[in-house]
């Protein structure tokens, strides 16, 4: 009678323990820098068409550890109809682990009625992270950054 009891109990103990997500961000800051964009390594065209163009040359993620996130992207942009520019763009997220799966969200809301882009969100590991933007994995761009080594603190 108390084996089938315990053999009752332990796939809800099994269960309980399955459903229980692992929310913590690395405990230590972690910076990964952009290797390849949809498999093309930096310098890589990330948008062409009418005349313009441009190219990504570096982007970089840095996780702090603390759930805060900052992606530096760097770009030259060609147009018809202004001259070239090169842009450094930042974005400042929270960012959400789940296994293997990392997920932003804006650290401060987008504007009511602004059109901005939703987060990204992807995978990570040790040592890479891929991200995409918007939608499904597999209709969306591929952003792969490689973690390099911090310096210690003197």
């Amino acid at each position: 009678m108390r084996q089938s009891c315990l053999k009752a109990l332990l796939p809800v103990v099994a269960l309980t323990m399955a459903c229980h997500e692992s929310v913590a961000p690395p405990k230590q800051p972690a910076l990964f820098v952009l290797e390849t964009f949809n498999n093309q390594p930096l310098p890589a065209i990330i948008g062409a068409g009418g005349g313009d163009t441009t190219t990504l040359l570096f982007a970089s993620l840095f996780l702090d550890g603390a759930a805060s996130a900052t992606i530096i992207t760097h770009s030259h942009q060609v147009s018809l109809s202004s001259p070239p520019r090169d842009a450094a763009d930042t974005a400042r997220y929270s960012y959400r682990i789940v296994g293997d799966s990392i997920a932003f969200t804006y650290s401060t809301p987008c504007p009511i009625n602004a059109l901005c882009v939703m987060p990204p969100f992807g995978i990570v590991t040790s040592s890479t992270v891929t991200l995409f933007y918007g939608g499904s994995p597999s209709s969306r761009p591929i952003y792969f950054y490689r973690a390099i080594e911090l310096m210690p603190a003197l």
